[in-house]
């Protein structure tokens, strides 16, 4: 029972690692679209700040995907935002402004994911060259923010880790470094998740991920499933308690229990239905066979069914018939 309640909820796992894991590059492809698709409108170019700022908030609210997005210029200086704030309150990041230092070297597009502090939710910084259409060569630099747990396009694929096999189960996702970027519990964002103790890998039919039995320092012992995304280098990890999996071996073993007894109990008057229709003609039998030795012929012998008892039976009848019908006889003579 343990080894099919172990099936059962890996395959459940399984289920739930695959539909996240098949909206990660949706997300961050149509970020990378999004980001070249704003940075190619030749407005931006313009030297005024309000046409920009106006573009730029224009972007965001045609499609909320984008929470912020900041403007460079040709020097990497940030020069206009939306929405409209102190540009120095966005706490561009050293890796952020390298990312744009980069797209105004001509990189088409860049990916980045950043947590700007501690326990705060993990934002995802698309970048791309804004270029001159005459020379194609960079004139400027976009930058699009957007927050993974809240956007849109994540919804689904965050509210499917949450609540996993009735709550027992967790679920959250980890970057290429392994850097938890998005959990339900945001004290663990930022984590690098790795599986201490020992871990035994269990076979799976798939080559699409990998289970593990894993027995932690403490002594406690989880089922993992580990799943990179198709085309993207994010991995989904859902990890349950065991004691998911022994629910799961008592549901199956109490029906089965209850079916073998009730199979036993069906069996057991099935057998003293069958000795009770052979043991009574065999008593029968047994009591006539005493009173023929005991001289009393007038009792018939009952026949009872057609079976071998029941040519017994019949065979004692005629031969009481013969002692009954040789005795009287003897008394005529």
């Amino acid at each position: 029972a343990t080894n099919v309640a172990t099936k059962l909820v890996l395959d459940q796992m399984v289920r739930d690692a695959q539909h996240a894991a098949d909206g990660i590059p949706f997300f961050v492809r149509t970020g990378e679209s999004l980001i070249m698709d704003l940075a190619s409108n030749e407005q931006l170019r313009d030297a005024s700040p309000g046409i920009r700022e106006s573009q730029l908030s224009q972007g965001i609210r045609t499609i909320p995907y984008f929470q912020h997005l900041v403007y460079f210029d040709s020097y990497g200086a940030p020069v206009a935002a939306s929405p409209q704030m102190d540009i120095s309150l966005l706490g561009l990041t050293a890796d952020e402004l390298d990312a744009v230092e980069i797209a105004l070297r001509g990189v088409p597009e860049q990916t980045l994911s950043l947590p700007p502090e501690r326990n705060a939710p993990v934002m995802l910084s698309f970048v791309a060259p804004v270029n001159d259409p005459d020379t194609s060569n960079p004139v400027g630099a976009l930058l699009g923010r957007t927050e993974i747990a809240s956007n849109p396009l994540m919804l689904p694929v965050t509210k499917s880790l949450q609540g996993l096999l009735v709550g027992s189960g967790t679920g959250f996702i980890t970057d290429q470094n392994h850097q938890v970027i998005f959990h339900p519990d945001p004290a663990h964002l930022q984590e690098i998740w790795e599986m201490s103790g020992s871990q035994e890998k269990i076979p799976m039919p798939t080559k699409m991920g990998n289970a593990y039995k894993h027995l932690t320092d403490d002594g406690a012992q989880w089922l993992v499933y580990h799943l990179t995304a198709s085309g993207h280098p994010w991995n989904v990890v859902i990890v349950v308690p065991n004691s998911v999996v022994l629910a799961q071996a008592r549901q199956i073993t109490v029906p089965l229990a209850l079916l073998l007894l009730m199979t036993g109990a069906a069996g057991i008057g099935f057998i003293l239905l069958i000795s009770g229709r052979i043991t009574r003609p065999l008593g029968d039998l047994v009591n006539a066979a005493e009173d023929i030795i005991q001289g009393k012929f007038s009792q018939a012998v009952r026949v009872k069914g057609h079976d071998e008892v029941g040519r017994l039976v019949d065979a004692c009848e005629r031969m009481r018939k013969r002692l009954r019908d040789q005795l009287a006889e003897r008394e005529l003579l």
